[in-house]
This record gives C-alpha cells, sequence and structure tokens, in this order.
C-alpha cells in the first residue's frame, strides 16, 4: 500500500511538469528520490518517469547554458578557483553555526570558534536538510566518525574529519571534492552534479554514486562490498574487488566490464551499451542486463540458464603459442587454473611467465607467495621444477607450455621421472588444500587455502524471510528467573535476497544479514535477517513469545517509549515477535541477549544501559524496510 501511495504522489508531481521552470523539475526529481532514497528501491513506473524528467532538465540545461564556456578540466588535481581566499578550517555557513549553537550550547564563543574539549565529545552530527552552502570548518571535529548533509545547497564537499567513518550527502550540488579521509566505510553521494570522484581510500565498504554525472571511476576500494553507480555516464568499469557482493550499475553507456568479484550475487547493468558479459562467478544469482545489445556470453552459473541459455558462447581470443608440439602443453580457461612446472630446469617467474603476463591477475605456490605482473612484484621468485602452481587469467591461453622439450639437453633425461614424480606429489599437494572456504557452508573447511567449488547450504531461499508468526501453543508459565547471554560474533556479511540465511541459536544476536534494515519501531513481525542489521547499527531489538497476553507485548512498548533520546537521537528499538523463543521474552543487543520470563523493567534498562549503542556501528537513520510495519511511539 505504501509503494501505491509512493507512485501516486510521484504521478501527482509528474502532472504538473510541464508549466513548471527548471527549479521545478529539480525539485520534482528531488521528491522522487527522497520517496526511493536508494538505487535499487525505484518500481519500473518511477524509474521511467525519472527518465522523462532528466530528459527534461537536460534540454532546459541546454538551452539555459547555450553560447556559455563550461569547459572543466578535471584532470590530475581537478584544481578549483574560488575567486577569494577562504579559510577551510573555520565555520562559514550561517545555517551551521545557528544549528551548532542551538543544539551545542556551549560549543562556540562569540567568534564562532569551537571549544575544544565540547568539540572532542561529538562523534555524530546530522546536518540534513538545513539549506547549508559549505561545511568549511568542520575537520575541527577531530571526534567525528558519522556525518550527515543530505538534502542541502553544497557545491564541495572538503575540509572533512580524518576520523570521519560515514559520509552521507546525497541530494546537494556537489561538483568539487577534496581528499576522502583514510578512515571512510561508507560514502553515499547520491544525486549530486560530479563529473569526476578522487580515489577513494582502500577501507570504503559500501560506496553509492548514483544520479550524477560521473564518466569514470578510479580503481575501487580493495574493501568495497556494495557499489551503486547508476544513472551517471560511464562507458567502463574497473575490475571489481575480491569482495564486492553487490553492484548497481545500470543506465549509464557501459561498453566494457573488468573482471567481476568472485561472490558477486547482485549485478544490474541494465540499460547499457554492452554486447558481451565477462565470465559471471558462481555466486551470481541476480542479474539484470536487459536494453543491452548483447551479442554473446560467457560461462555463466546453472541458476542464469533460462536467462542467458539463448545467447551464443564468446570466443576468447588465444595467445599464439610456440610452434614445436609439446606433450605438456593444454589450454588455460580464463579464471582459475593450476599447473605443474615440467621444464628440467628453474626459471625466474617473470621471465618464464612474460608471454602471457597481459592475461595473468595472479600466480600462487603451495605456500601463498605470489607473482602479480599488475604491479611488477615477484614473490614467488623462481618456478621450481616439479611444483605446482595456481594461476588466475583473465582470458584463456591456448597450447600453455613453458619450455620445449626438443631442445632439452640430453644430460637432463635422466631426471625426466624425478621430476614427474615430484610434480604429482606437489598436484596432491594443492588437491588436500583444497575446499569449501564459505563460512556459512556446512561443509565449510577452516584448513582450505584455495575454493573448489563444493561448499553446500542448509538455507533454503527465500525472498522475504516471513515465516507464520502467529501464534502456536501457549507462553512460558510468568516468572522473573533472568539470564545474559554472550555469543562473540563470527560474520556479519550483507546477502541480498533470495540468499538463504539460517542461524543456529534462537534468537539470534549477530551474524550476516539482509543489506537494508528497517524504520525503527514496532512490527507485526521483523525477521531476524533484518533486525540484525538494525542491532549492528547500535539498536535494541525487544522481542516476545508470540502467545504472550497483550499486557506484555504494552509494557514492552511502554519501555521502549520511555527511554529518553540522547545525541544519537530518539531511542533506537525494533519491537516484534519472534518464534522459537526459550523465554517470553528477548532484549537483544549486538552479540548480547537479555532472557526472561516476566517484564522485569528495571532488569531490562540496566542491560540496555550496559549494550545500547555498542555495536559495529552507530547509525540512527531509518532504513527503507518497513514490511508489516506498525509504527513508533515518537510518530
Amino acid at each position: 500500500m505504501q509503494k501505491i501511495m509512493h507512485l501516486f504522489a510521484v504521478l501527482f508531481l509528474l502532472g504538473s511538469f510541464t508549466t513548471k521552470a527548471q527549479t521545478s523539475l529539480q525539485g520534482q526529481i528531488d521528491s522522487i528520490m527522497t520517496l526511493y532514497p536508494n538505487c535499487m528501491d525505484y518500481p519500473v513506473e518511477v524509474l521511467t518517469s525519472l527518465d522523462s524528467l532528466f530528459k527534461l532538465l537536460e534540454a532546459e540545461d541546454v538551452s539555459v547554458d547555450d553560447g556559455h564556456d563550461h569547459d572543466h578540466d578535471h584532470d590530475h588535481d581537478h584544481d578549483h578557483d574560488h575567486g577569494e581566499d577562504i579559510d577551510f578550517t573555520q565555520l562559514s555557513d550561517p545555517n551551521l553555526i545557528a544549528h551548532l549553537k542551538t543544539n551545542f550550547p556551549d560549543l562556540l564563543n562569540d567568534n564562532n570558534q569551537v571549544n575544544p574539549d565540547q568539540v572532542s565529545e561529538i562523534i555524530l552530527l546530522n546536518l540534513d536538510n538545513l539549506n547549508l552552502t559549505n561545511i568549511n570548518g568542520l575537520s575541527q571535529f577531530t571526534s567525528l566518525k558519522t556525518l550527515s548533509v543530505n538534502i542541502n545547497s553544497i557545491t564541495e564537499l572538503t575540509d572533512l574529519p580524518d576520523g570521519l567513518e560515514y559520509l552521507y550527502a546525497r541530494n546537494n550540488q556537489i561538483n568539487f571534492l577534496g581528499d576522502f579521509p583514510e578512515s571512510l566505510l561508507k560514502i553515499d553521494l547520491r544525486s549530486n552534479d560530479l563529473t569526476y570522484v578522487n580515489p577513494f581510500p582502500n577501507s570504503v565498504k559500501d560506496l553509492k554514486l548514483c544520479f550524477n554525472n560521473i564518466t569514470t571511476v578510479p580503481d575501487l576500494p580493495d574493501d568495497l562490498e556494495v557499489f551503486y553507480c547508476a544513472y551517471n555516464n560511464l562507458t567502463v568499469l574497473p575490475d571489481f574487488p575480491s569482495k564486492v557482493e553487490t553492484a548497481l550499475v545500470y543506465n549509464n553507456e557501459i561498453t566494457e566490464i573488468g573482471v567481476l568479484s568472485p561472490v558477486l550475487n547482485q549485478l544490474r547493468i541494465q540499460s547499457n551499451l554492452l554486447t558481451e558479459l565477462p565470465y559471471l562467478p558462481e555466486t551470481l544469482t541476480n542479474l539484470n542486463i536487459s536494453n543491452n545489445p548483447i551479442n554473446c556470453v560467457r560461462s555463466y552459473p546453472e541458476v542464469l540458464s533460462a536467462q542467458l541459455s539463448s545467447f551464443s558462447t564468446c570466443q576468447d581470443p588465444v595467445i599464439e603459442s610456440q610452434e614445436a608440439v609439446n606433450p605438456f602443453a593444454f589450454d588455460m580457461s580464463a579464471g582459475w587454473n593450476m599447473f605443474g612446472y615440467v621444464c628440467p630446469d628453474s626459471a625466474d617467474a617473470l621471465a618464464a611467465l612474460s608471454n602471457i603476463k597481459d592475461f595473468i591477475v595472479i600466480v600462487k605456490n603451495n605456500e601463498g607467495a605470489a607473482y602479480l605482473p599488475e604491479y611488477g612484484f615477484n614473490g614467488l621468485g623462481d618456478l621450481i621444477p616439479g611444483h605446482g602452481y595456481q594461476m588466475k587469467l583473465t582470458d584463456g591461453v591456448a597450447d600453455f607450455h613453458l619450455c620445449d622439450y626438443d631442445l632439452i639437453d640430453s644430460d637432463h633425461h635422466s631426471d625426466v621421472e624425478d621430476v614427474n614424480t615430484a610434480l604429482l606429489d606437489s598436484i596432491e599437494n594443492l588437491n588436500n588444500k583444497m575446499g569449501c572456504k564459505d563460512l556459512l557452508a556446512t561443509n565449510y573447511d577452516e584448513v582450505a587455502l584455495y575454493d573448489d567449488g563444493s561448499c553446500t547450504y542448509e538455507c533454503s531461499e527465500t525472498w522475504d524471510d516471513i515465516i507464520d508468526y502467529s501464534c502456536k501453543g501457549t507462553a512460558y508459565a510468568a516468572s522473573c528467573d533472568p539470564y545474559i547471554v554472550y555469543r562473540k560474533s563470527t560474520e556479519a556479511n550483507h546477502i541480498q535476497n533470495p540468499g538463504g540465511i539460517c542461524y543456529d541459536v534462537h534468537p539470534p544476536a549477530s551474524g550476516s544479514h539482509r543489506p537494508m534494515w528497517g524504520k525503527w519501531g514496532k512490527y507485526d513481525y521483523m525477521p531476524p535477517q533484518r533486525y540484525l542489521h538494525n542491532i549492528e547499527h547500535g539498536g535494541i531489538a525487544i522481542l516476545y513469545h508470540p502467545c504472550v497476553d497483550a499486557s506484555v507485548i504494552d509494557a514492552l512498548e511502554a519501555f521502549a517509549c520511555a527511554r529518553a533520546a540522547d545525541d544519537g537521537g530518539a531511542f533506537r528499538y525494533i519491537l516484534t515477535p519472534y518464534h522459537d523463543m526459550p523465554t517470553n521474552i528477548a532484549v537483544v543487543a549486538w552479540e548480547w541477549a537479555y532472557f526472561n520470563n516476566c517484564v522485569d523493567v528495571a532488569g531490562i534498562s540496566e542491560f540496555v544501559d550496559e549494550h545500547y549503542r555498542k555495536a559495529p556501528e552507530d547509525f540512527y537513520f531509518d532504513g527503507t524496510y518497513d514490511n508489516l510495519f506498525q509504527g513508533r511511539c515518537t510518530d
């Protein structure tokens, strides 16, 4: 029902756009994006409407800008002329100063200079929708971890605090970026005027750049897991780092994709100019390639067969091999391969593999030493006769071999049997180090060095994680006998629908979960796949047995509503029934859970005081998940 109302609001906005000025068009676009703040949340009808608005806005831009020179040089350091000397280390925006004086009365003196003792206590700033034009001076907030400046009029993003971890700056007019702090974990720059982006810190896990005019992106961060870059002007996608699970890059002009992540789960690349698909990893279950002139595909997971089997198979380029026939030569495919070095003499890896180095991503031996040609790094040293190696290639190589046996000196022939024996031992050693490396799998092998694709899972796939949460049987007898359980988290992966997630304890207090968390408040039911993300953000999940009396639920809700707000905003809670409860109630924080068969307000308060906002992340923001949402006591 909510999405229908949202769509009605969008259509109402569109009904009047023909009589509006350019600023009104931008306002309508901003309104739609406020309803649907994530790249992946737009229904098809809304995307179609947005396309129409963007085209109209672009046409007006051309009309307004005709005859003006807007040639910008964004090469090198993207020099930016401010026209006058500006001290970026001092607060200057009057709205920012007014907000700080109102919310932090002892922070600024009469000259609007910050009190060092006061500013060191501020770890979160919510500056959304304040009509800010700049954020100069925020570098003085040395303890700041989370900064949100959404829906303002900021044009330059500079002077960020060195220790900042979470940056939210969507729906501004940003066209100039300073250097990013190396501590950043999440960056949200959606709906701005960017034509370029600076290199990102390798620590960034979540990067959102949708609705800009970006033509190229630098190398993506090593730790990146989520990448949104839809509605830009990209022509090429760089190689994905090995941890990327979700990539939304639709509505660009992409003609070429780099190597994809081996753990990629979702790739939405519709409405681009792709003619070929690269090798798709086995983990990929959600793929959208519509509105691309695709001619052929390469290997892909079986789960995508219905979608891709009608395409022809792309022919990989092959490298001309040596002319001599070699009994040890064989063809290698793109991706991971194993080979044994059967030449009689050791050889430097750089020299031995020089004719195919442009296709090599990495070569490793049994001990994990590596040769990385892209970086000119040779940790292998020499290839040793009789030893086995793993090699990852970007393209196939035909007739691969490293020496010509018709040129081997006869003095070496007597060593061939010894070399072959050593080679077989080395390959056996490699096989012993292969197995399932996915922690979520039932056959996870903690000693395996390489994943062999053998992982199996007991969790069934589901689209919404909703189960029957109605009362089955009776609640436990009311008694006050509390106990607290601590269980250290072993993972906190983001797993997209419909990938199955299951838990070995009920209710869980940590673990893998869905990428999008829920709105704070009360639910008819919220599955653990969602509430775990909320408590990872520092909140509390208040759970109750589906068969408890209504008075128990009312008492738990009254407790949540009575909690005072703090510098992180209103009390963050999720109130929901839960199946398989060991008691009538459970109060859950990240890695900690309180259990009881009665509502002991004093005991619950003590637990919440101890564990509230002590989680890997400290976010007060609502998520967009609101299935079965009832409301929040502050609403």
